[in-house]
């Protein structure tokens, strides 16, 4: 079984809580006659907000390695590179 680390986690945690505050909460203040288009509106930017900074969050977790070069590439570009 693979336990997250609390590091990982926190982050994740609070940014979530403050989105669900935006998106659950924020709709409740708004009056005039377009109200339920507003709160969806506001609804939908607190969950496609949170969604791209989950994205972005989870790839820094696990980036993408890098290609793996030959030795003779390796000193070609060690060559060029002095």
């Amino acid at each position: 079984m693979v336990v997250a680390k609390a590091e990982a986690v926190i982050p994740i945690v609070v940014v979530s809580l403050f989105w669900l505050g935006v998106g659950a909460v924020a709709p409740w203040f708004i009056s005039g006659p377009n109200r339920s288009t507003m709160r969806t509106m506001i609804a939908l930017t607190a969950v496609c907000c949170w969604l791209f900074w989950l994205i972005g969050y989870m790839c820094q977790l696990n980036p993408i390695i890098g290609p793996t070069l030959k030795e003779e590439e390796y000193n070609a570009i060690q060559l060029e590179w002095k």
